[in-house]
């Protein structure tokens, strides 16, 4: 990471090092060279080494070219900043000695762990949102689910509706189903008489749809109908089905 900034004292000039650099030949030169040096220090960020990158490190021609320097006012600058102990080499290298003190590194260490905690803040909220979003996605995805499952239960139920109507629906006999119930009975009820009745008043009970011919049959066999002929009395028939007043009937029968 790049350093934007170096610490230098404002009363800097008066370091007896640097009035010494001064009072030398080319030594304002020299003073220039050496803040260029500091900064450049400070945008290697490489604790004092002059580095161009982690393996490459500046060299004298390298530094006179990027100050826009001679190679000889470089060179007699590095050899005074030498002599002073304002910087070493060593493995080919250059060392700022007194890095420390060009840069705080207290504060430099506070902007990488305010870095490091931007960063994290940032990967926090982004994954935040993203919950978020997936959350919702969630909710929405269960909602539609329960909106569908409600619908298939009003799908089959209405299917059990129409399945158990159709079952309930009644369903005219044959007169040898008729025949054959009343043979299971043993009773006397004319199928004949039975079926032409309710032919002629399109299969209803009273004024209601038939729903069981089955229990018709039983109820004529109650009331006692034998293999005679029926009279055309159906305000009779349909009390009959009703089993409504049956002792009237059986007297209205009787006088005819």
């Amino acid at each position: 990471m790049e350093v934007k900034w170096i610490k230098i004292v404002t009363n800097i000039f008066d370091d007896e090092k640097v009035r010494y650099i001064e009072s030398l030949p080319n030594g304002d030169e020299s003073v220039v060279i050496w803040f260029r040096i500091l900064c450049l220090a400070g945008k290697s960020n490489s604790g004092g080494l002059l580095m161009m990158t982690d393996r490459i490190a500046y060299t004298d021609e390298m530094l006179a070219s990027i100050f826009q320097r001679d190679i000889m006012s470089i060179r007699l600058a590095l050899k005074i900043f030498e002599d002073l102990e304002m910087i070493e080499r060593f493995d080919n290298k250059i060392y700022l000695t007194n890095w420390k003190k060009h840069q705080s590194l207290d504060a430099l260490e506070k902007k990488k762990i305010y870095d490091k905690e931007y960063q994290k803040k940032k990967r926090n909220e982004k994954l935040i949102v993203n919950k978020s979003y997936d959350n919702r996605t969630t909710i929405v995805e269960n909602r539609i689910t329960d909106i569908e499952l409600e619908l298939d239960k009003d799908i089959d139920k209405e299917k059990d509706i129409r399945i158990k109507n159709r079952a309930n629906k009644f369903a005219k006999p044959t007169l040898e189903e008729i025949k054959s119930y009343c043979v299971e009975r043993k009773n006397k009820v004319n199928p004949e008489n039975f079926m032409n009745h309710y032919d002629s008043n399109g299969w209803k009970v009273g004024k209601n749809p038939m729903k069981d011919w089955r229990a018709a049959v039983r109820t004529w066999e109650r009331n006692q109908f034998s293999n005679k002929e029926i009279p055309e009395l159906p305000e009779y028939y349909n009390r009959i089905e009703e089993e409504i007043d049956k002792t009237e009937l059986l007297k209205k029968l009787k006088e005819m």
